[in-house]
């Protein structure tokens, strides 16, 4: 209907994260929600650090993307404002548990393969576009870390930390 119109802009139906629990989700009816949840971000970071520890690589990062994108295919979202590239510098910071916590080589991984994941090699109608969130080094009580962002077909991804 909205690319009907004059200008013909079409409508995207955004919203933020919806794959992981968060306190918000406690007043909600958990039955009917249509996604999948997985721990929180900080969670879904520790548990990533468990994995390498033993071996076992990205390999949650990799599957959390792959399920979590076809449940927002099928829900009609094609785009999301997510996830926090932020790097925890303090323990002050009021936003900790939506990181993937301290560690920018870490954190530059998983990202890269969020985006990857949600997004492919490029944007297209399998596609669930992603806007990373918030500027890398927001927190910043270190003023030494630097998230490197590479464009590359199209697609942005977190390269190397400097």
């Amino acid at each position: 209907m909205a690319e009907a119109t004059r200008l013909g802009i079409p409508v995207v139906v955004a919203s933020n994260s919806r794959n992981e629990f968060s306190s918000k989700l406690l007043a909600e009816n958990l039955e009917k929600l249509p996604f999948s949840l997985y721990p929180g971000i900080l969670g879904i970071a520790a548990a990533v650090q468990g994995d390498l520890e033993q071996g076992e690589g990205y390999k949650i990062i990799d599957d959390f993307a792959k399920y979590s994108k076809n449940e927002w295919l099928d829900s009609g979202i094609r785009k999301g404002y997510m996830y926090m590239a932020d790097v925890v510098t303090g323990p002050r910071w009021q936003r900790t548990d939506g990181t993937f916590g301290e560690e920018p080589e870490l954190i530059s991984e998983i990202i890269a393969r969020l985006i990857k994941g949600f997004q492919g090699e490029e944007l297209n109608e399998d596609s669930i576009a992603l806007t990373i969130k918030h500027f890398p080094g927001g927190e910043q009580e270190r003023t030494d870390l630097t998230l490197i962002i590479k464009k590359e077909n199209g697609t942005y991804t977190v390269q190397k930390v400097v």
